[in-house]
C-alpha cells in the first residue's frame, strides 16, 4: 500500500488512516472511562499526550517550513507574490496556535476551568473531526513528509486532550461564556495580521486565502462565523450532558 506520495481523500489509504485514528480514540476513551476517578492516572495521561503533542507540533512546523522553502512555494498575497521564511515556524492557523498553547497549560497544571481552553475547545474538536474525515492536504503534500502525517497526529492528540478534560469535567463550557470564542478568534487573527505585516508571512489564519484552495466558504470570515455557531451548539449540548 503506497504512502510515499499524495493520497486522495476517501481512498483505501485514507480509510486505513481513519481506522487507526478511530482505534486510538476508542482505546483512549475506554482507558479514560475506566480511570476517570483515578486523578493520578488521568494527570499522567494528559502529561504524556502533551509531551507527544509539543514534540510532534515542533517537528511538523519545521517540516512545513523546510519543504515550503525548499520547493520555493509562492503564495498570492492580495496581488503580490510571497515565499516562505523561517519565521513561518510560528503558528499561522487556529489549530497550530491551539496545539502550541494547550501542552503548556497542561504542564503548568492550569487546565481546570481554564478560560483559554473554554474559548478554543470547539476548534480543537472540529480540528480532530475534519482532519480525520477530510484532511484535504493529503492530496497536496506527500504523506511521508512530516508536515502531512504530523498535522493529522497533532490535530487528533489536541482534540483528544480536550475530550479528556470534558469527560473529567475539568473543562465545563458554559453557554453564558459563549463570547470567549469570538474574543479568542479576534486575538488570534490579530496575531496573524502581525505575522503578515511584520514577519512577511505569505499566509496566516486564512486571511489572504481560503483554508481549502478554491473554496470561498473556507475564507476567514466564514470560518469564524462557523466556529462561533458550532461552539454555541456544543455548549448547549455539553451543559446538558455535564449537568447529569
Amino acid at each position: 500500500m503506497n504512502f510515499m506520495g499524495t493520497i486522495d481523500c476517501f481512498s483505501v489509504q485514507h480509510f486505513l488512516v481513519m481506522f487507526v485514528i478511530i482505534l486510538f480514540l476508542v482505546i483512549g476513551l475506554i482507558y479514560v472511562k475506566k480511570n476517570i476517578k483515578k486523578r493520578k492516572n488521568i494527570n499522567r495521561l494528559l502529561i504524556v499526550l502533551s509531551v507527544f503533542l509539543i514534540v510532534i507540533w515542533i517537528a511538523c512546523r519545521i517540516s512545513f517550513v523546510y519543504h515550503s522553502i525548499e520547493e520555493k512555494d509562492i503564495i498570492d498575497f492580495f496581488g503580490f507574490k510571497r515565499g516562505y521564511n523561517w519565521w513561518c515556524i510560528l503558528p499561522n492557523s487556529f489549530c497550530s496556535f491551539i496545539g502550541l498553547i494547550v501542552p503548556f497549560i497542561i504542564f503548568f497544571n492550569k487546565y481546570k476551568n481554564n478560560k483559554f481552553l473554554e474559548a478554543v475547545y470547539s476548534m480543537a474538536i472540529l480540528g480532530l473531526l475534519t482532519n480525520t474525515i477530510y484532511p484535504e492536504y493529503i492530496a497536496r503534500y506527500p504523506f511521508y513528509q512530516f508536515q502531512t502525517v504530523g498535522a493529522i497526529i497533532y490535530h487528533v492528540i489536541c482534540g483528544f486532550i480536550i475530550i479528556v478534560l470534558l469527560m473529567t469535567k475539568d473543562l465545563k463550557p458554559k453557554l453564558k461564556n459563549w463570547y470567549y470564542t469570538p474574543i479568542a478568534i479576534s486575538l488570534m487573527i490579530s496575531f496573524g495580521i502581525f505575522e503578515l505585516v511584520y514577519l512577511g508571512f505569505p499566509e496566516s489564519f486564512n486571511i489572504s486565502r481560503p483554508l481549502v484552495p478554491g473554496v470561498f466558504a473556507t475564507t476567514v470570515g466564514f470560518l469564524c462565523i462557523g466556529y462561533v455557531v458550532i461552539d454555541v451548539l456544543l455548549r448547549l449540548i455539553l451543559e446538558k450532558l455535564q449537568s447529569k
